[in-house]
């Protein structure tokens, strides 16, 4: 179930979910690397991936990689990369809302 509607734009990461496998619009995969980041690679994931597959949608339309909802935000520059683990004191939890996108 998705509980959210967003308008889509040329920025915007739109992501698909099939057999476990996340897929982002230039067909990569999403990953989680050797170093904890989530990521998109390929068409095959980075050699060394942690995890390229075993995601999925909860009923309460969060995304999740096998039984945790917790991603991580850190801090790097004046930007933040995500990553499934805390790897240093400027990172925060957060989970990731699944939102359908329309054309606005």
């Amino acid at each position: 179930p998705v509980y959210a509607v967003a308008c889509a734009t040329n920025t915007t990461l739109q992501m698909t979910l099939q057999d476990t496998i996340l897929r982002d619009s230039n067909n990569r995969i999403g990953s989680i690397v050797s170093g904890h980041q989530f990521q998109f690679d390929g068409p095959v994931p980075q050699h060394g991936a942690i995890y390229a597959a075993g995601w999925y949608i909860t009923e309460h339309a969060q995304l999740a990689l096998g039984n945790s909802t917790e991603f991580y935000q850190c801090a790097s520059g004046d930007f933040y990369n995500l990553y499934h683990e805390p790897i240093g004191l400027q990172c925060n939890p957060v989970v990731l809302d699944v939102v359908e996108l329309i054309e606005c």
